[in-house]
């Protein structure tokens, strides 16, 4: 059974599970990490600590191409920020693009 709530405003969770000398209660506080501020209100979808540091860099480099680029931002002057060829922005548009539709179940 899981439970959910929190009086200072930080989820806790509550999960009551059966063990052989009866029920087991965990307590966790849901307090995030570096990238977001409660792991319940997480954008990613893989957990930060579940990935490897490479690929969640390269992701979150992937989420701020895209949202410059959605915003009204050039490819061609994201390359330029970024230092990037203009391959590598194609590529990193494309791939936050997949990553999104698969999270819409589309």
């Amino acid at each position: 059974m899981l439970e959910q709530g929190g009086s200072d405003g930080m989820d806790e969770i509550v999960i009551k599970g059966m063990d052989k000398d009866g029920p087991l209660p965990l307590h966790w506080m849901d307090r995030g990490c570096d990238l977001a501020p409660s792991c319940l209100a997480c954008p990613f979808p893989s957990c930060r600590y579940d990935t490897p540091v490479v690929s969640l860099k390269r992701q979150q480099k992937d989420r701020e191409v895209a949202l410059a680029h959605k915003s009204g931002v050039s490819a061609v002057d994201l390359a330029q920020q970024y230092q990037e060829p203009l391959e590598t922005v194609y590529r990193r548009l494309r791939r936050y693009r997949q990553e999104a539709a698969r999270w819409e179940g589309k």
